[in-house]
């Protein structure tokens, strides 16, 4: 894949957002496509046209030599419009999440929800907001991310520290709270970009009714191999 670099900046937490002009006839990158370079990574955060924007937690070097870069992608299992869908990711893995909200979002056709739930054991590359989508999870659990919710993606957000506005601890057991509200006959597709102690927890919380997709991240949301 070959592209052109429009522009990188800085966002809040330590974050960078690189835009790309993808060269034309290349493929439009997947959900879950990542950029590799000096033991660095970007996660593809949205898309359209030609165009993309990648997440990252360092700029790419400038002059940038492609040559260095390596393109990647996690073999994320396409959206289903048609199904009810939770997405969980931690620190960079986010980036998916967002990508794959935006796509959701597009569609105009009738589609299914779309939910989300966030994790850093840092900070967040977005102020989080009190939620306007009433969705009771943990009593403490009331921030979200604005621009998902702007998306019509109902989403909270979990912390590390007890961020204000968001549940203290690791999204297994947010996802175990959400699981209780669920009626026995719920039929979710669910995404989680998280490590692999939490995929392991994941799986052995959720009823066989629901449709798993797991990929691997380190505690920082780097992708690993998909599981």
């Amino acid at each position: 894949m070959h592209a052109e670099l429009i522009r990188q900046q800085p966002q809040q937490g330590d974050y960078w957002l690189i835009e790309l002009a993808l060269a034309s006839p290349s493929p439009a990158p997947a959900i879950g496509t990542s950029l590799h370079w000096q033991n660095k990574q970007a996660c593809l955060f949205q898309h359209q046209g030609n165009r993309a924007q990648f997440l990252s937690r360092a700029p790419l070097p400038e002059p940038l030599d492609w040559t260095q870069v390596r393109w990647q992608q996690h073999a994320c299992a396409p959206l289903q419009f048609e199904h009810p869908q939770l997405w969980l990711a931690t620190g960079l893995a986010q980036a998916s999440v967002f990508a794959a909200a935006k796509h959701w979002q597009q569609h105009a056709a009738n589609k299914a929800p779309f939910c989300a739930l966030l994790h850093s054991e840092q900070a967040f590359a977005f102020t989080p907001k009190p939620a306007r989508f009433v969705w009771p999870l943990a009593n403490e659990a009331i921030g979200a991310c604005a621009l998902l919710e702007d998306w019509g993606v109902a989403n909270r957000l979990a912390h590390a520290d007890g961020l204000p506005g968001c549940y203290e601890g690791q999204l297994s057991a947010l996802y175990h709270t959400w699981l209780t509200q669920q009626p026995t006959e719920s039929c979710w597709h669910i995404y989680a970009f998280l490590p692999h102690s939490e995929l392991t927890a994941l799986a052995q919380l959720s009823p066989p009714q629901m449709t798993l997709h797991l990929y691997a991240t380190d505690e920082d949301g780097l992708f690993s191999n998909a599981t």
